[in-house]
């Protein structure tokens, strides 16, 4: 480790898990894996800030009650992963979903799965995005910037709602990106949403992504 120039790691982090526990676990598994890192570099603090390398990702195949990875349920699921990693390993961190296109039993089984992102398998359907894909154009179209590669600074930013995850993104040019994440199948909701750090002007544009538009 004394020659390591940065700290790589595979996360398929929701084995076994119920579909609600699973969208309720982002926070507190990228803060376990930010603390476990922690530990494994204090004896080399020379190497306290290395980058950290998530090469492969995503949920696991064994969700109950079955396989989410070509759902929306997954879309929610990452919505909330990559946020929380940023706010736990900013700058330092970088990380690759596992897939662009990996091929599965999603056309086949009406509760199969398939990690890629984009559809595999040839006929009428090849290349379709799936949630995930509609995900990372939200996260770097709109609540990031495409291309960027200025500082941008994560506010703090709560509704007090434990169904609703939100994230504040303050950009280069000072407007900011708010992303709420509803983690309720059944029900919306209004929320007031405090943001430290930030005062927001009275108009905003919206963009949604909800069952009715996938």
């Amino acid at each position: 480790l004394h020659y390591a120039e940065g700290f790589v790691t595979h996360k398929y982090p929701n084995w076994d898990q119920q579909v609600n526990d699973l969208l309720a676990s982002p926070k507190k598994d990228m803060q376990d894996m930010a603390e476990q890192i922690k530990k494994a570099l204090s004896k080399y603090p020379e190497k306290k800030d290395v980058p950290i390398w998530i090469t492969e990702f995503n949920t696991s195949d064994h969700v109950k009650p079955y396989d989410i990875s070509v759902r929306l349920e997954n879309g929610l699921w990452l919505a909330q992963y990559i946020p929380e990693f940023i706010r736990n390993f900013g700058s330092r961190g970088y990380m690759m979903l596992w897939d662009v296109m990996n091929g599965g039993s999603a056309i086949t089984n009406p509760t199969g799965g398939d990690h890629g992102y984009l559809q595999a398998e040839q006929g009428p359907y090849q290349y379709q995005e799936r949630a995930d894909y509609w995900v990372i154009k939200m996260l770097t179209n709109y609540w990031s910037s495409p291309g960027d590669d200025k500082d941008h600074v994560m506010v703090d930013a709560n509704s007090g709602n434990t169904m609703l995850a939100v994230y504040g993104n303050l950009k280069p040019d000072k407007t900011l990106s708010l992303l709420v994440v509803n983690k309720d199948p059944e029900n919306a909701y209004n929320a007031a949403i405090s943001i430290n750090g930030y005062v927001p002007s009275r108009d905003a544009k919206v963009w949604k992504f909800d069952k009715d538009n996938y």
